[in-house]
């Protein structure tokens, strides 16, 4: 879901949070099972993924200077930190 702010969110499974998201509101975010999703689209020129997320564990799928999509490549990795995924689209 992206809100007025140009933010993207999703919520996993409900457990811990990182210190960026202390206050936030969750009816922004759209849940997701996070052991079935493996692509997030996005079709944006610039994205900055503001949640805590293993570099290693994604990768962005691009079309030029296009973000298509972020896709998880360790799924446990990619979560191990937040079950939130935050994402700033400019």
């Amino acid at each position: 879901m992206v809100s007025e702010n140009n933010f993207l969110g999703f919520l996993g499974l409900i457990k811990g949070g990182g210190k960026i998201l202390m206050d936030f509101n969750r009816a922004l975010f759209t849940k997701v099972d996070i052991t079935a999703i493996t692509e997030i689209p996005l079709q944006n020129k610039k994205i900055k993924i503001l949640s805590n997320h293993p570099t290693s564990s994604y990768k962005l799928s691009m079309d030029g200077k296009i973000v298509k999509a972020i896709v998880i490549t360790d799924m446990k990795a990619f979560w191990s930190n937040t079950k939130y995924l935050v994402v700033q689209l400019d």
